[in-house]
């Protein structure tokens, strides 16, 4: 809090952001402490995004593509299956079938491939001919994967927002804001906020460069709201911008048909209504199989095809209530509730892997503990896991990278894997970490 010293400056916040002083001290406890940066979170303007070439390696990616338009190469985007990587990926196809390129694109499938960039996608890239990946939303620990397409003559860009390891992937470039080397002055956007920065840069190379990137807001919006990344900065910007083009744009196929399955086709959307509308639906494709239809639910102009599509996932969405409500059960069995450690550590080989990552956060806003849960098959336990904020997940699962067979994510979500039998270890050194953070 402020304390009543601070009167003084509260009272010049009032008077030149025209707010009230007791406002003024709401704003401040949330670190906004300049009439600018308060001015900027109430009026955000498309006009303060930062130029896109501050963040790293956009020059080159940029420049390698440029160099794909001029061979007329074939291009391969590799996402991932949660709404941050759907979106990730409809955005930058878009994008580059708008300059011309003949772009294709791999979403890994949860159960055969597990997370991100695979070598499933580096195969799909040598069966079309690609000359150049580019994955959205991952990559960033995917060092093994860029050699192999490296070695193969594939080169690889990576836009990634994850938290990079210490040492990076041989990449032809890696756009990631939060490279130690980076001076890019936001740190916290998403997978399609990287996305849409590289998009911006590409589309200067177009006549109708603004426009273009505007259209493109709406699948920002979903992805920025999805990943539950600080709507704060850029992200408020990007959010606000979509939503706006979400609820005016209701003639593109997939606003439409999403609009008219989840009940919204007279409403507008806002933050709130995104994470129990669309977002869940986006999402049950990607947990239960195969996300590939809600890419073309997104790239498609024919308005029968994506009511079809949208059908489909809200079937989905249904199916995965109903498993998810299951595996919440089974879990609160496994807790005892009067003995409480540091951290939940669940697993089980009856847990479908799609829904652990959010029956995880379920049990974080019921106990307030970091929560990993983990799906096991075959002695390798695939796990979710989410935090809360005093305790940077990604960093404590760092601390137990010995006993991992992977990991990644960010501050407040993770995935990780680990051999079921390291399971008792992993527990024991992460509820120790947690007691002395």
């Amino acid at each position: 809090m402020v304390n009543k010293t601070n009167q003084e400056f509260l009272e010049y916040l009032s008077r030149n952001a025209s707010i009230s002083a007791v406002f003024a001290q709401v704003l401040v406890n949330r670190g906004l402490k300049d009439v600018k940066s308060i001015k900027d979170f109430l009026f955000p303007s498309i006009e303060n995004l930062h130029d896109p070439f501050l963040m790293p390696d956009t020059g080159k990616a940029v420049e390698r593509i440029k160099t794909a338009m001029a061979k007329n190469e074939t291009v391969l985007v590799c996402g991932d299956y949660d709404a941050d990587g759907i979106t990730s990926t409809a955005l930058l196809v878009s994008t580059l079938r708008t300059l011309g390129l003949k772009t294709y694109y791999h979403i890994p499938n949860r159960m055969t491939e597990g997370y991100g960039f695979s070598k499933e996608g580096i195969k799909k890239a040598q069966t079309i001919g690609a000359g150049l990946i580019i994955t959205v939303d991952c990559g960033i620990s995917s060092e093994e994967e860029v050699s192999m397409s490296m070695s193969l003559g594939i080169d690889v860009i990576i836009t990634d927002h994850h938290e990079p390891p210490a040492r990076l992937p041989d990449a032809l470039a890696i756009v990631n804001p939060r490279r130690a080397d980076s001076e890019y002055p936001f740190k916290h956007l998403s997978g399609v906020g990287v996305a849409y920065k590289l998009a911006q840069a590409l589309m200067q190379l177009t006549v109708n460069s603004e426009q273009l990137t505007e259209e493109l807001l709406d699948l920002v919006a979903i992805g920025t709201i999805a990943d539950s990344v600080p709507l704060t900065g850029e992200n408020r910007t990007l959010a606000a911008y979509g939503l706006k083009a979400l609820n005016n744009n209701s003639d593109k196929p997939w606003i439409y048909s999403f609009k008219k399955t989840s009940g919204m086709d007279k409403k507008n959307f806002c933050s709130r209504t995104l994470s129990f509308t669309i977002i869940p639906r986006i999402n049950a494709a990607g947990r239960l199989g195969n996300a590939d239809e809600v890419v073309e639910l997104f790239l498609t102009q024919d308005k029968d095809k994506a009511e079809e599509i949208a059908l489909f996932l809200d079937e989905q969405n249904r199916k995965r209530q109903r498993i998810e409500e299951d595996v919440f059960k089974s879990a609160l069995d496994m807790i005892d509730v009067h003995n409480l450690e540091n951290a939940i550590v669940l697993h089980s080989p009856s847990w479908h892997q799609g829904v652990i990552g959010i029956v995880a956060s379920r049990l974080v806003e019921m106990f307030y503990r970091p929560t990993f849960m983990f799906s096991v098959k075959d002695g390798i336990a695939k796990g979710s896991a989410r935090s809360i904020p005093p305790f940077h997940i990604y960093k404590g699962i760092s601390e137990c990278s010995e006993l991992l067979l992977a990991y990644g994510g960010h501050s407040q979500a993770a995935g990780l894997k680990i051999l079921v039998e390291n399971i008792p270890a992993f527990k024991e050194q992460i509820n120790s970490l947690i007691q002395n953070t």
